[in-house]
């Protein structure tokens, strides 16, 4: 069983969705619990076409959506009860749990040999700030075999010193490389979504959230527009925060170049058709949209906070936040160098390769902590 909160386009979301699409189902019986839909999100259809069991517990409570705070209350503790009558239901022998849901498996007490697997997706110094989370996660690791995935060597390395669990395994992502052979040319997809052919197009891809720090990413784009008239920006996600970029993007008269395209199912049809990427992250996990851009053979201006791990290519830049000017130089120059991109140890990014290593995971895990 895998759970999460639902299957918007995140990273994680992603994630799951790509390994319920390349998991073997004669060797693994799957099911994915959700607590939420996301009526939006290509991914759910996605899923049901392809025959992935997947629940909804919010399917089994009466007032979800609604506002008011009596059924608030009540739906937040429902969720838990949910949660515990579904995993008991299904009685998994391994739950693969992502992003803070380690409350509701405590609860829920699953049986005492469930083995547990848990996938960090975040820059792990978040969780150590949240000491709920970081108690609750403990808690589990505990009571139950326990496997933790990190997404790169050093998050590896910052967990074994606070959490000690029996295993960490560093695992890519992992991105579907097919997807970028082959493509459509940009201009028949530009053409498709009404942007300019001509344009200098600057591409960013990630939900409308803070953390993702699309403040500074305008500064850097308008910095842009000073000196190459030519440009427009693609925002290729959805969020909270959307209100607030729309009313910065008006204020630097901004409105007629930046274009939002929200829950694609075509990610990698719309890199392919950019010519250069900002991606100015506070903080990260291993944001697999880099490794996409990369693939995609865009030049990309990233923040320094980003573990150079995510690097396969000679398209990454990393520079330090603050300095829109430099940013927006030295993608320009990048881009308009046109240098031949260099590609190094890409196809350890493949997601067939990062399932059947999650495979063998499961199995040796599953053998290990049933004989034991």
């Amino acid at each position: 069983m895998h759970f999460i909160h639902g299957f918007n386009t995140g990273g994680a979301e992603t994630l799951v969705k790509n390994y319920m699409t390349h998991i073997d189902h004669s060797v693994f019986d799957v099911t994915v619990l959700c607590i939420e839909h996301f009526p939006d999100s290509p991914y759910e259809d996605y899923l049901k076409r392809q025959g992935i069991k997947v629940i909804y517990l919010c399917d089994n409570i009466k007032h979800f959506d609604s506002r008011r705070l009596d059924h608030r209350i009540l739906n937040h503790i429902e969720i838990y009860l949910q949660v515990r009558k579904l995993i008991r239901e299904v009685s998994p022998d391994i739950i693969h749990f992502h992003l803070a849901l380690q409350k509701y498996i405590r609860f829920a007490k699953p049986k005492k040999n469930t083995i547990m697997f848990y996938t960090q997706h975040f820059d792990f110094s978040r969780m150590i700030e949240d000491r709920i989370q970081m108690t609750h996660l403990k808690w589990v690791i505990s009571h139950y075999p326990t496997e933790i995935i990190a997404l790169h060597s050093q998050m590896k390395k910052e967990m074994s010193h606070l959490i000690s669990p029996q295993y960490i395994e560093v695992l890519n992502n992992g991105i579907d490389i097919d997807q970028y052979q082959n493509l459509p040319s940009k201009v028949e997809k530009r053409k498709a979504l009404h942007i300019d052919e001509n344009a200098l197009l600057i591409v960013h891809v990630g939900r409308f959230d803070k953390i993702k720090n699309h403040d500074f990413l305008l500064d850097v784009f308008n910095d842009i527009k000073k000196k190459r008239p030519s440009a427009s920006l693609l925002l290729i996600g959805s969020g909270t925060e959307e209100k607030a970029i729309l009313d910065k993007v008006k204020r630097l008269h901004l409105k007629d170049d930046v274009h939002i395209l929200s829950n694609r199912d075509d990610v990698n049809e719309c890199l392919q058709m950019a010519d250069g990427a900002i991606f100015p992250s506070f903080s990260e996990g291993m944001p697999i949209s880099l490794v996409e851009m990369q693939a995609a053979g865009l030049p990309i201006v990233t923040s320094d906070v980003i573990s150079e791990e995510i690097k396969v290519s000679n398209l990454i830049t990393f520079l330090p936040l603050g300095n829109a000017a430099q940013w927006a130089d030295t993608l320009i120059d990048h881009i308009e160098r046109r240098e031949e991109v260099i590609y190094d140890h890409l196809e350890e990014w493949d997601i067939k390769e990062s399932v059947r290593k999650l495979e063998r995971l499961y199995l040796e895990r599953y053998e290990t902590w049933n004989h034991e």
